[in-house]
């Protein structure tokens, strides 16, 4: 059975991403690095899910972090949300921090069943994603509305167990265009965090779109290609703008809240990306 399950969750350091489908996630972004980001959710069963949570629990190394979902959307449908609780509540009495990445509306009881599954304050980090503001239709067609993905943070607030994460990626030039209008969403909507995504290179299958940073050689081939200057003037605009701290990943994002050690190490790339970091001085 192992062969089957390995497939489904992706080890990345002391990070572990787990999938709750084998196919499909129903969004059709635009920019998605997934095969099949418009088909409808071909979701696993809970015994699977179950199987997958007792392989990863059972592994001989060191995992933190249990992020959902690389290749689909966690808060989809009904039954997504059902697995996702089920891996949920499967990890975090076990000290994992868990990271949930969505662009779909979250009601208020989902959101207390998750709090209720919480074993430490911001255990469980919510990261709503917006990459696009006014081309959201047009790019993510079948995701929720930018305005209800936003009223997220107005009932993840509300849960003590819970912290919220505004997250920008990919990074994209429309990006600097709005760069006011993102200003005006911070300030109303007030994620606690802010994480601006690195932009995906296109056409090139040997990156793998969640893991490509914490691979040495795929980021530092990565970042050989990439021109950073318009990511970096964006999220210093934001930092002046808003008061706000950027990241340039999530997993910097959760070490500068918790006491758990870097894995992913931005500043051996560009010491910019790691402007906000609290371990700077020490690079």
């Amino acid at each position: 059975m192992y062969n089957d399950l390995k497939n489904l969750f992706q080890v990345a350091n002391n990070r572990i991403f787990i999938d709750i489908a084998v196919n499909g996630c129903g969004s059709g972004c635009a920019y998605c690095f997934t095969k099949s980001p418009s088909e409808e959710q071909a979701l696993l069963s809970a015994s699977v899910v179950s199987e997958i949570c007792d392989l990863i629990d059972s592994l001989p190394i060191d995992i933190n972090i249990i992020s959902l979902c690389p290749n689909t959307d966690p808060m989809k449908s009904d039954m997504s949300k059902e697995l996702t609780y089920q891996v949920v509540s499967y990890f975090t009495p076990k000290g994992y921090e868990i990271q949930i990445s969505t662009k779909e509306y979250i009601h208020s009881d989902y959101l207390e069943l998750l709090n209720d599954a919480a074993k430490h304050k911001g255990q469980i980090r919510v990261s709503v994603s917006l990459p696009y503001i006014s081309k959201a239709f047009q790019i993510e067609p079948f995701a929720s509305p930018v305005n209800v993905r936003l009223d997220n943070f107005h009932r993840i607030h509300l849960f003590e167990g819970l912290s919220s994460t505004l997250y920008l990626r990919p990074f994209n030039l429309s990006m600097i265009a709005e760069k006011d209008t993102f200003v005006d969403v911070i300030r109303k909507y007030r994620p606690q965090h802010i994480c601006l995504g690195v932009e995906y290179i296109t056409g090139n299958t040997l990156y793998d779109k969640c893991t490509t940073l914490n691979n040495d050689y795929f980021a530092s081939q990565y970042f050989e290609k990439t021109d950073l200057s318009n990511a970096l003037y964006f999220a210093d605009y934001i930092r002046s703008n808003t008061g706000y701290k950027v990241f340039h990943s999530s997993i910097c994002n959760i070490v500068n809240n918790t006491s758990l050690d870097c894995s992913i190490k931005l500043h051996n790339y560009c010491i910019d990306l790691c402007r906000d970091c609290k371990l700077k001085d020490s690079l």
